[in-house]
Formats: C-alpha cells, structure tokens, sequence
C-alpha cells in the first residue's frame, strides 16, 4: 500500500511539474509563428473562430461609422440622405443615444438570461440587418429614417462588450496574456483598415455608379461573415 502511494503521488508530481512548465512559458520570446501555433494546440478551434470574429467586428465596426457620416451628406439624386453638418451630428446624438439607453437598461438583464453567446450572435445578425435598413432608409418619410439606425445601434452594444467574455471562456488560463494580445493586436489593426478601404469604396461607388449601395454591400457581405464565425462558436465558450 505504502509504495502505490508513493507511486501515485510521484505521478501526480510529475503532472505538476509539467503544468507548471506550461505556465513558466515565456511567450515574449516565441516569434509570431511559434506563438500562433501555440495558441491554435491550446486554444482549439473556438478560440481561432473568436480571434477571427474579433477582427472581422473591429473592421466592419470602424468602417460602417465612416460610411454612416458619408451616406448622411450624400446627395439625395445618389442615393444619400442630404443632411447638412447639423443633421448629421443630431442622427449621431441618435444612434449614441440610442446605444447609452440599452447599454444600461436592457443589456444586463439580456446577458444574464441569454448569455454572451447567443448575444454575440444577436448582435452580428443586427449589425448585417442595420447595413441594409440604413440604405434604404432614403425611401422613409424623413420623420422616420433615423429609426434605420436601430438595429447598428443596438448590434454594437451586443457584439463587442462580450467578446472580452467569450475570449475567457475560450482561452487556457496558460495564454489568456497571449490571447489578449493577439485580439488587441489585430482589432487595432482591423480599425485603421476598415475605415481606409470602406470610404475609399462608397467614394468609387458613389463617383463611378452614383450609387451608395457598393459601400453597404461591401459592409453587408462582412457582416454576413461575422454571423458565419458567430454561428461556428461552440457551447463551450458560453457560460
């Protein structure tokens, strides 16, 4: 009896000792390959999914605020709205508006009985929905266009308050630093590059086509992917 417990304990000793070799990892002296693939083997694939998603929201995010101020003081006889700078800053008091409101009212309790990951899912789905009610809002009596916002408004309070949850959920507490980094990394990058490429193609449409629906369908079709990966999430980064 005497040596199986010392054998079981020598075990779980080594175990330890192995999980604590895990932990000790210096990451900060991986190169950007070895740490992707560390964080793939320990991550899996929900947490490559949530870096994905990650990116995809932080572009489509920064760009579909710079083609809202655009689409608002583009020419009726194009497809725009025609607000002059003192319409555009009343729909933005709107759409913040509209956000503040949910954010303390209706998030919380929706979060605790729906849970991070169906909100995710809500929130990608609004946010597709909120490209194309937003274009075709020129076809509203003027009194009622700003409630096309609605949808954006609200899809952005669901989509990225709970990503930092699902990344929690998905990440090894071993990599939650490099998880951290990856998504912070990357989000900034999708930020400078969503706004950059999504003007400069509602500029091209509206010049070329005279239409403001190539920048919406570019914005739409990213969004449509973020309910892709959304969807891709399994139960386990839900809590």
């Amino acid at each position: 009896a005497g040596d199986r417990g010392e054998e079981v304990a020598g075990e779980r000793a080594e175990e330890g000792a192995r999980e604590g070799v895990v932990e000790r990892v210096d990451f900060g002296k991986m190169g950007f390959l070895e740490s992707s693939r560390m964080l793939r083997e320990l991550g899996g694939r929900d947490l490559v999914v949530l870096l994905a998603l990650n990116g995809v929201l932080q572009f489509s995010n920064g760009a579909v605020l710079v083609v809202m101020v655009l689409f608002w003081s583009t020419d009726r006889a194009q497809g725009g709205l025609q607000l002059d700078p003192s319409g555009v800053g009343f729909y933005f008091s709107i759409f913040g508006a509209t956000a503040v409101i949910f954010q303390l009212l209706l998030f919380p309790p929706l979060l605790r009985h729906a849970g991070p990951l169906r909100i995710i899912r809500l929130g990608t789905a609004l946010l597709s929905l909120g490209v194309f009610t937003q274009a075709a809002s020129p076809l509203l009596p003027p009194s009622l266009a700003p409630l096309s916002m609605l949808p954006t408004s609200v899809g952005f309070m669901c989509g990225l308050p709970v990503l930092s949850v699902l990344f929690s959920n998905a990440a090894p507490a071993q990599i939650q630093g490099l998880c951290q980094g990856y998504a912070s990394a990357s989000g900034s990058l999708a930020r400078a590059a969503g706004p950059m490429l999504a003007g400069s193609l509602f500029s091209v449409g509206v010049k070329v086509m005279g239409s403001t629906w190539v920048g919406f369908a570019a914005l739409g079709a990213a969004y449509v992917v973020g309910v892709g990966l959304a969807m891709m999430l399994g139960d386990g980064v839900d809590c």
